[in-house]
């Protein structure tokens, strides 16, 4: 269907999408080989630290980073001495060593890290770790490809400081879903990131996370925008439902139907969305066309978890920021069979520390 130049899915091919992406998540649970990776995370269940333990979290971004001082009091996790700014580029190991030994709390046993790289979990003794499979954005990670992380970062502090300290890595997702059990039970945890990248993911059972890689999904119908983007990108084939949706793609797609126009940022489109003229309907269909797309996965994982209700932890600009953004995926998700209210909305403060603190205890 289009719209004044504009491609939309109709109801009929987003509820399409939506039970195709449902048939993946159930055949991926099954073991069978889908779109979507579905990769398993074991979280430990016995604490890996004592009680009232202080220790050090760090939430490595493509961009930016965070860091506290934490502790567990009987449960509840307290944070201190929280600081945030901007990674620098992150081109060989030598310059994230140098980055750890900047930031880390030489004062502390035990540090957890949230890691937002592609990484395959791997259980390392009784913690969580990962191998950096692949770097993204602008880093390249040399040295460390291929290396499991936290266990490269223990060896790094025994050689040069000669200090034994245990260090535990999870990705970002993992760490958002993580970052629910600060307000409800994990059967009705979803955590999802709609901004420069799209994903989601959500606890199997008690002990296990499964990260998705949503964005990787491709049980639709391309846009011709869409295969323009795809084919223009460094990975053409791949990640085409983010290609799709994604912010950093969106104002990719605004720039291809617009000949002469640039827009670099969701929160550029934002402002000419807010305008009058085609600019304006252009940048708002895009948003409406991206949140139509969103919610086909949402809707699915809700006919997936099987509950009443379900927490959304949602992280992302383009998601809290987007013009009319998460309205338009509430209006979509009623419209693709979740009843109002039943899938909440969450922007849990500081997620992105909280969340890896559970790794430890």
């Amino acid at each position: 269907m289009i719209q004044n130049g504009v491609e939309m899915y109709t109801l009929d091919e987003l509820q399409q999408i939506r039970d195709r992406f449902l048939k993946e998540l159930t055949d991926s649970a099954s073991g069978r080989k889908t779109s979507l990776l579905f990769i398993p995370n074991t979280i430990p269940q016995r604490p890996i630290i004592a009680e009232n333990e202080e220790f050090q979290v760090i939430s490595i971004g493509g961009s930016h980073m965070k860091k506290a001082r934490m502790i567990n009091v009987r449960g509840t996790i307290e944070i201190y001495n929280k600081t945030e700014e901007k990674v620098p580029i992150f081109k060989d190991k030598d310059i994230f060593f140098a980055f750890i030994d900047r930031h880390i709390d030489h004062s502390i046993k035990h540090l957890a890290i949230n890691f937002a790289q592609a990484i395959q979990p791997v259980i390392r003794g009784s913690k969580l770790d990962g191998i950096l499979i692949h770097a993204s954005k602008e880093h390249s990670f040399d040295g460390l490809l291929e290396k499991i992380i936290g266990e490269q970062i223990e060896r790094h502090i025994k050689s040069k400081y000669n200090k034994d300290i245990v260090v535990a890595v999870a990705n970002d997702i993992v760490c958002l879903v993580l970052s629910g059990l600060q307000m409800t039970r994990y059967e009705v945890i979803i955590g999802g990131i709609v901004g420069t990248g799209v994903n989601f993911g959500f606890f199997l059972d008690s002990n296990t996370i499964i990260n998705i890689e949503s964005g990787n999904f491709d049980k639709f119908e391309q846009t011709s925008t869409g295969k323009t983007v795809d084919k223009d990108s460094n990975k053409p084939g791949e990640f085409i439902f983010e290609k799709e949706t994604a912010g950093r793609y969106i104002v990719q797609h605004y720039n291809t139907l617009l000949e002469g126009t640039h827009c670099a940022t969701t929160e550029a489109l934002s402002q000419v969305a807010q305008g009058e003229g085609r600019e304006a309907y252009v940048a708002q269909k895009l948003f409406e066309r991206s949140a139509s797309l969103i919610a086909t996965q949402m809707a699915g994982l809700y006919h997936y978890k099987k509950q009443k209700n379900l927490v959304c932890a949602m992280e992302g600009s383009l998601f809290w920021k987007g013009w009319n953004y998460s309205n338009m995926v509430r209006d979509y998700l009623q419209k693709l069979g979740v009843p109002a209210g039943n899938m909440q909305f969450v922007d849990i403060e500081d997620n992105s520390l909280f969340g890896p603190a559970r790794l430890l205890i």
